[in-house]
């Protein structure tokens, strides 16, 4: 797994030194006083309403029981090129052919997960991360802010090993109609776009 190349950047996680990764990053945003748990369904329609795949439908919470404060942990963030890209592992057996781990594959597991919701507050937090720690962040969000990237560690290999292409070979002739492209399996990428996680992290807002 560690030869095998990210979707996002080409990277094999080997290839990054100390100073480019923060492995489990911890956050805790406070939540606003005003903050309503169904409103992050009604983002997901208005910013990705080509995206029906990755709506969530949330209802509303029993106030007193609701928690002002997110807390959680990122796999990984890691820099290249200028970009910070946030990664998180997920261990899901889907079946027992590499197939299973194709694009198509993980994405409904992404949906019925609910991973993608997962995938967005965790670039909020990097998204106020960085918004701390750049100067010019601010407005140039996209120069620094990648995408968001999921490995399935029963699907990852090296696609530049010679079991590999055995591998790759094997799965085509078993379902030719469910090749990736590339011959990748067990990683799913999602660049958000800039103006949804604005408006997440707005929803979120800040506590008083």
């Amino acid at each position: 797994m560690l030869h095998a190349p990210l979707l996002a950047s080409n990277q094999p996680l080997n290839s990054l030194n100390a100073g480019q990764r923060f492995s489990e990053l911890e956050f805790n945003m406070g939540l606003s006083e005003k903050f309503k748990v169904q409103d992050i369904t009604k983002l997901f329609q208005q910013y990705l309403p080509n995206e029906m795949d990755k709506h969530v439908t949330l209802i509303p919470q029993n106030k007193a029981h609701l928690y002002r404060y997110l807390r959680g942990e990122i796999d990984l963030v890691y820099e290249h090129a200028g970009k910070y890209y946030v990664v998180d592992y997920k261990s899901n057996f889907l079946g027992n052919s590499l197939s299973d781990y194709n694009e198509d594959t993980l994405k409904q597991a992404m949906s019925k997960a609910g991973y993608w919701l997962q995938a967005a507050i965790y670039q909020v937090a990097l998204h106020r991360f960085l918004s701390m720690r750049i100067h010019d962040y601010a407005g140039n969000e996209d120069k620094y802010l990648g995408a968001v990237e999921y490995v399935f560690l029963r699907g990852v290999y090296d696609p530049n090993s010679q079991a590999a292409d055995d591998l790759s070979q094997d799965v085509k002739e078993a379902d030719n109609s469910h090749s990736m492209h590339n011959d990748r399996y067990g990683l799913v990428t999602w660049d958000i776009p800039i103006e949804f996680i604005k408006a997440l992290d707005a929803l979120f807002g800040m506590p008083n």
